[in-house]
């Protein structure tokens, strides 16, 4: 990577991979990234090609946001504020066609927190159900303050937020079985459902449970506790399909 980084936005856009945000120190009031994207184009080279170059509007300075690529542009939301380590709520994107954050007006999550789980679900017409919605949902995470990184306590949330595609607002889904600190989190188009992989139920105390809940409609759902467990408790980690 070109610059260290710990606590940033992580996804991927067409065939690239870029990071935004984050932190390169332990005190992030000093070492926070401030309007950086570091691109991988994975296709260049023997390794890939990294580039680092400023964006052309601001990016929020924040470290620990939730965030996905979906549609061409990079959403985040949350996120520990940089001079205080207070939690956030505001959201914005960033269009890597365009150099650029959004004017749009992204909406807030309904409460401020930090170190959420976080994807974006896009059906392709390849799948099952491919007009299904398309979804923002962001879970869990903690409304702890902090300026030190890693984190040394943390406020679990098990607070769920839901966002489709046209929605003035993000919708409170139903709330999580548990209080998780970073969990993983990832649909199944095939199996039509959303997963909630492990996180942290306190400081440095990892789970291996695994929740699901409907995708098509995850606001009216219930979340269930998947009967298989990870291999492997975890929190902080990242969940991924490799075929889109």
């Amino acid at each position: 990577m070109p610059v260290a980084n710990q606590g940033g936005v992580i996804a991927s856009v067409g065939e690239e991979i870029f990071i935004i945000s984050g932190t390169t120190t332990n005190d992030m009031t000093t070492g926070t990234i401030l309007n950086t994207v570091s691109r991988l184009a994975p296709g260049i080279g023997q390794n890939g090609l990294w580039q680092n170059y400023l964006s052309l509007t601001a990016i929020f300075s924040r470290v620990d946001m939730s965030g996905c690529g979906l549609n061409g542009n990079i959403f985040f939301t949350g996120g520990r504020f940089t001079n205080d380590g207070t939690p956030q709520a505001t959201s914005d994107s960033f269009s890597p066609s365009i150099n650029s954050t959004s004017a749009a007006g992204e909406p807030s999550i309904t409460i401020a927190r930090h170190g959420a789980g976080s994807t974006c679900v896009k059906s392709l017409n390849s799948d099952p159900y491919p007009t299904d919605p398309e979804w923002i949902a962001v879970i869990g995470g903690s409304t702890g303050t902090s300026t030190l990184q890693p984190i040394t306590s943390i406020t679990t949330s098990n607070r769920t937020d839901f966002y489709q595609n046209g929605m003035v607002a993000f919708a409170i889904g139903p709330i999580l079985p548990v209080a998780v600190y970073f969990p993983g989190v990832e649909a199944s188009y095939e199996t039509r459902k959303l997963f909630v992989f492990g996180g942290a139920s306190a400081l440095n105390i990892p789970t291996d449970s695994v929740y699901s809940i409907g995708l098509q409609n995850p606001i009216a759902s219930n979340w269930s506790l998947d009967s298989l467990k990870m291999p492997r408790a975890r929190y902080a980690h990242k969940v991924i399909r490799i075929d889109r």
